[in-house]
């Protein structure tokens, strides 16, 4: 019987993966055969992929073919500078994303050559290789979701918050329609980070830490805001503080050891170490290792744009995700249930990255669909979701939820192919265009 069910199990997992697969590439045959969209590698997509096509065809940091393949002449448009001390270009993007698509990169490369199409990094190989990436990162950042959720809650739970973060937030989107953005790379990396740490936070060994050290350097090196995942690790303290109770008194004891420190240093060597191949970089770009390669672009720590970068129309989180709001009453949930170990981190995290974010002087971060720096930590906002569906299974019907569920993936659903047609514009969305939008779709 045990057997069984084991393979109902995996059976169930297959079906969602192969399911997953088949959405996800019926709807980039349906964006690209009906011109919804650039070539996939675009945008800012453009210039995190550049790295690959300047090292492994021109053999260098010229950028040479990527600026030959560019649509229009600026440069800087797709983030490239010309530093004229260095006589260098250095590109405003990092390279953790171009690192984590070398796999599919090669691929598409290998394919050119045997089919004779051009291999220049951009022909149709490519192209291909480019998409399946980011559908193959987001199904693997799904996959440590689900197991990290697997540690707390039941497997219906789990199935329920993987299938609604798909598809009622922007993570579906990333990962096909806007797949050469970093943003679905940052999910994977956080989902597997996170994984790891709430799976291993009460015995940190040597290999652990030395995995954690790269994966944390290469969630700075894709997108430097994310540092803050940083925070996750004051987890591995928690094993080391005692609470000792001495008459009517209450002592809190640390009792490190030299094999715990010996553990963190050898992490925080590890992630340095990836972190470098970006300060490298810009050493030979720009002349220094600490730059702002974002030139004319900054934070406003002083007047960040919180409310709009929640609510508003334009870009705001729980406008458009509004199935996140789960989340947060998620957290009082497990402060609730004192499950502090975990609300709190998450919480700072959260917290830190809505101001940071907010503080970005675009702080609707330009031509997207939805609030796109939040996919990045989608994996972390999962947990108190789930903390706030398992309560509210408790006391109402499980019908109920998986109805309303499915009424935030279709909303979302709405509004994302709303903005792959076309009516929903890359920015600037106004009320009017929302309430105009079902007449558009379905009139």
């Amino acid at each position: 019987m045990f057997v069984n069910k084991m393979k109902r199990i995996k059976l169930q997992d297959l079906i969602l993966f192969v399911l997953f697969i088949l959405i996800s590439f019926f709807s980039v045959y349906y964006i690209y055969s009906n011109g919804l969209n650039n070539p996939p590698i675009r945008s800012d997509g453009f210039g995190y992929y550049s790295y690959l096509t300047s090292i492994f065809i021109d053999n260098n940091l010229s950028f040479h073919t990527a600026i030959m393949n560019m649509h229009t002449p600026d440069k800087a448009a797709y983030g490239l500078h010309y530093i004229e001390e260095t006589g260098h270009f250095l590109n405003k993007y990092t390279i953790g994303t171009a690192i984590l698509q070398i796999p599919t990169f090669l691929i598409g490369h290998l394919f050119a050559n045997i089919f004779n199409y051009t291999a220049d990094g951009y022909s149709l190989p490519y192209q291909i290789a480019n998409i399946s990436s980011g559908i193959i990162y987001c199904l693997l950042g799904m996959y440590f979701l689900y197991r990290t959720l697997l540690i707390f809650f039941e497997k219906e739970i789990a199935l329920f918050t993987i299938v609604i973060f798909l598809f009622a937030t922007s993570l579906f989107h990333y990962a096909t329609y806007d797949s050469s953005f970093s943003h679905v790379y940052s999910f994977f990396l956080i989902s597997l980070f996170s994984y790891i740490i709430f799976k291993k936070f009460k015995i940190l060994d040597i290999n652990t830490s030395i995995l954690l050290g790269i994966i944390f350097g290469l969630i700075v090196i894709t997108r430097i805001p994310n540092a803050i995942l940083l925070i996750l690790c004051l987890l591995f303290f928690i094993p080391y503080i005692k609470l000792s109770i001495y008459g009517e008194k209450k002592f809190i004891h640390i009792n490190f050891n030299k094999d715990f420190f010996y553990k963190i240093f050898l992490f925080s060597l590890i992630a340095l170490a990836i972190i470098s191949i970006q300060l490298i970089y810009w050493y030979y770009a720009a002349g220094s290792i600490f730059i702002n390669s974002y030139k004319g672009e900054s934070f406003n720590f002083l007047d960040p744009e919180i409310f709009n970068y929640l609510f508003s129309v334009r870009k705001g989180l729980f406008f458009w995700s509004p199935v996140l709001l789960f989340s947060i009453l998620g957290f009082f949930i497990l402060i609730y249930k004192k499950q502090y170990y975990i609300a709190f981190p998450i919480l700072s995290i959260f917290l830190i990255h809505v101001y940071v974010s907010s503080s970005w002087w675009s702080w609707y971060f330009g031509g997207s669909f939805g609030n796109r720096p939040t996919v990045d930590i989608l994996s972390l906002l999962a947990l108190p979701f789930a903390a706030f569906i398992k309560w509210i299974m408790q006391y109402f019907c499980k019908s109920s939820i998986y109805i309303i569920g499915g009424g935030f993936i279709a909303l979302n659903i709405i509004f994302m192919f709303g903005y792959w047609k076309g009516y929903i514009p890359f920015d600037g969305t106004t009320i009017d265009i929302i309430l105009e939008l079902p007449v558009r779709l379905f009139g």
